[in-house]
């Protein structure tokens, strides 16, 4: 039946070095903004920025959303 040759069906294999997407710094960074509990120096936000060639990652504190744009 179909449902067994879809147990017995074994899975690809993931290849044992990711691929990269980029090939020089900066030149692909993913950004993530993100709602933080309030911290003691009234940060209620957290922007998060990867750098998809060397893996850096910085995280940034923000009062609002808006000064995100500034921040970066």
């Amino acid at each position: 039946c179909d449902t067994c040759a879809r147990a017995k069906h074994s899975r690809a294999r993931k290849p044992k070095e990711s691929q990269k997407r980029s090939t020089a710094m900066f030149e692909q960074l993913h950004v993530d903004l993100a709602d933080c509990t309030r911290s003691i120096g009234g940060f209620k936000y957290c922007c998060v920025v990867v750098d998809d060639f060397s893996n850096y990652c910085w995280v940034l504190f923000l009062k609002q959303k808006k000064h995100a744009t500034r921040k970066l």
